[in-house]
Formats: C-alpha cells, sequence, structure tokens
C-alpha cells in the first residue's frame, strides 16, 4: 500500500478530531512529519499503529478484544483500519494487550507521568527504535 493510502487510513478524521481533542492535537504535531515518517518501514508501522489508538478505544466500548484476525463487530473504518494491519506491516495484532504492549502504553503510566495521550502517541511514533514484534 501507497504511503498517500496509509496516511488518509490511519489519519484521524475531522470528525474524530472534532470529538478528540488528543486526536486533533497528534495530527497538529504529526501533520507535518509525515512526509518523512511514511518513508521508512518502521515509521510506517509506528504511524499505523497510533492510527488504531480509536479503534482500541471502540473494541473497548464495545467489549471485544481487538485482533487482526477477528474485527469483533467492528464495522466502517475502524474495521477497515483493522483489517489492513497485517497487509501493510506483514504482522498480526493477537489480542487488546498485544496491541497495548506495541505502543506501550498503560492508563495508569500515562496518569502518573502525567502525559496527555497526544503526547504519548507522538512520541511512540517518533521514537527512533525499531518495533519489537512477536
Amino acid at each position: 500500500m501507497d504511503s498517500t493510502k496509509i496516511q488518509e487510513l490511519y489519519s484521524f478524521t475531522s470528525e474524530e478530531q472534532e470529538l478528540f481533542d488528543y486526536a486533533r492535537e497528534y495530527m497538529r504535531k504529526v501533520r507535518k512529519r509525515l512526509p518523512f515518517l511514511l518513508e521508512t518501514q518502521n515509521g510506517r508501522e509506528r504511524f499505523v499503529l497510533a492510527g488504531l489508538f480509536l479503534t482500541y478505544r471502540a473494541c473497548n466500548h464495545i467489549g471485544t478484544t481487538m485482533s487482526t484476525d477477528n474485527e469483533g463487530g467492528l464495522t466502517g473504518l475502524h474495521k477497515e483500519r483493522l483489517s489492513l494491519v497485517t497487509s501493510i506491516t506483514g504482522k498480526k495484532i493477537r489480542s487488546t494487550e498485544e496491541f497495548l504492549k506495541l505502543i506501550g502504553y498503560s492508563p495508569l503510566k500515562v496518569i502518573l507521568l502525567r502525559v496527555n495521550t497526544a503526547s504519548f502517541l507522538i512520541r511512540f511514533v517518533l521514537k527512533k527504535t525499531d518495533l519489537k514484534w512477536d
């Protein structure tokens, strides 16, 4: 999949940005770095995973496991985003816990470190280290 399609699919939509301040702040901060970020496989993977954050929240809301093997009742953009992760990265997400581990997210850690969600996602996307997939 080309970088333009990845950017369109995994950028938070204007509606998502209107509903969630952190999505708007994240997109504002990451937008100017996208061309450079999407040049490398590591950058694409990190951008895709960050773009799944609201899909993670949607899965939590409907009480289903987040998995690339089973969209668990998701529809629309969330289903499309999750279903294409494997074709973009070549890897699968088997559970919600695995997704959270991949991005290093813990609600408690975010609260204790007083880091807002937008800052957390920006830091994750811009890390220079390689992702550790099983």
